[in-house]
């Protein structure tokens, strides 16, 4: 996962995003809690195209979109 390279100058988008989500979830002690990466299209936010994100349950009977992406300094999420 290049997001943790250690290299101040790496750069990386939605999926990068959300493979070092998915990386820390699973690496995370929250047996309750699952989660699923999900690709498709997005209309705004950083950008309309293809993008990555996230399903995340937490053992509650509830689902929740987690769009770290979107999250990040100077977007709308």
């Amino acid at each position: 996962v290049w997001v943790f390279d250690g290299d101040t100058s790496t750069n990386v988008v939605c999926e990068g995003y959300s493979k070092a989500f998915q990386f820390l979830c699973d690496e995370s002690s929250f047996d309750s809690a699952s989660v699923i990466s999900v690709s498709g299209v997005m209309a705004g936010g950083t950008g309309a195209g293809n993008h990555m994100w996230h399903i995340v349950s937490l053992g509650d009977g509830y689902h929740y979109l987690a769009d770290v992406t979107n999250s990040d300094t100077g977007t709308v999420g």
